[in-house]
């Protein structure tokens, strides 16, 4: 059989149908990859912009009276090496999970400045929520909606705080949006590894605060609504991994007989009744501390009967303090 020199070969045809099909695969994979990278850059840049916003005036502020335990827990973990069992002091006078110690570690370990040792920990979770924020809205509203909201986290009030402070209630925006955006893949793609994502990063989310407790009940009620596949495996894996990072908090707890989370999950005070009393008692003040050590008998009657009249809440602020005390006492 003889072929014009017009006609196509049909296997001829069909490669170069294959290459053109191909090369448009290619053309589609390189511009998402650009696309990738351009939507990283914008987030980066918004997350530049905002936390330079919020370290504004870092010379004048000290470090967060409630992050002292942390920040000494991170020190004593990098002189000895111990582990940190033990986080802040609450509100209601019971210790917290330690989580945010590991968040000061690394100002700690970077800056010799107190007042800088929250900021590589507080930038990098800023970072994470941004990201996480971003990735959680593009999958259903598209990549200008993601940046939209991205924008308005990173220069609203909380976003900002959430840059620069490692208080409790910050750090966990991270682990809310990243445990929402790990249920949201696990329902789209039906894939139950999602799922022990989403409750790991919950349990390190407990870690760091006991607050986004409550978060959990959404796990239910979506597979209620959504019937995605669950497997015992991931599930396991994430309980492991969260029992060895609670590991040093549970045997902290065991000795006190888990006072602190029950006072934490039933809202007990673990004050004593008479609490108030130690605010304006010279006498338990440790010897040198505010420059109090060597003061005559009359002096601390004087400042016993002047310290009723200064506010509790800034008896963190010590140059104030050393200042107040000196016109007092005299």
């Amino acid at each position: 059989m003889t072929t014009k020199p017009g006609d196509r070969s049909p296997l001829k045809s069909g490669n170069g149908a294959a290459l053109e099909i191909r090369s448009h695969v290619a053309e589609v994979q390189d511009w998402g990859e650009r696309r990738r990278m351009v939507e990283a850059i914008g987030v980066l840049i918004v997350a530049a912009l905002s936390a330079m916003l919020a370290l504004q005036g870092w010379k004048s502020r000290a470090v967060n009276f409630d992050l002292i335990t942390a920040i000494n827990s991170a020190q004593e973990l990098i002189d000895t090496g111990r582990l940190p069992d033990r986080g802040v002091v609450t509100s209601l006078g019971s210790f917290t999970p330690p989580g945010a110690v590991w968040f000061a570690l690394p100002g700690v370990l970077v800056f010799r400045d107190p007042r800088l040792f929250e900021y590589a920990g507080s930038v990098a979770l800023f970072l994470g929520t941004l990201f996480g924020t971003f990735l959680l809205t593009r999958r259903y509203l598209g990549s200008r909606c993601a940046l939209l909201a991205v924008a308005l986290y990173a220069f609203s009030e909380p976003g900002l705080l959430a840059a620069s402070s490692l208080w409790q209630r910050y750090p966990i925006h991270t682990f809310y949006v990243w445990m929402v955006y790990w249920a949201t893949r696990w329902v789209d793609d039906d894939n139950p590894y999602f799922l022990g994502l989403s409750v790991l990063t919950w349990a390190l989310g407990m870690y760091v605060f006991l607050e986004i407790a409550p978060a959990i009940f959404a796990i239910p009620v979506v597979w209620l609504l959504s019937q995605s596949s669950v497997r015992i495996a991931p599930l396991a894996a994430a309980v492991v991994v969260a029992a060895l990072a609670w590991f040093p908090y549970l045997r902290f707890e065991t000795s006190r007989n888990f006072v602190d989370v029950r006072s934490q999950v039933l809202w007990v005070a673990l004050w004593p009744a008479d609490y108030k009393q130690s605010w304006c008692d010279p006498g338990v003040a440790p010897a040198g501390w505010l420059g109090l050590s060597g003061i005559s008998a009359a002096q601390t009657s004087r400042l016993s009967a002047a310290l009723p009249s200064i506010p509790v809440w800034t008896t963190h602020q010590l140059d104030y303090w050393a200042a107040l005390i000196g016109k007092r006492v005299g």
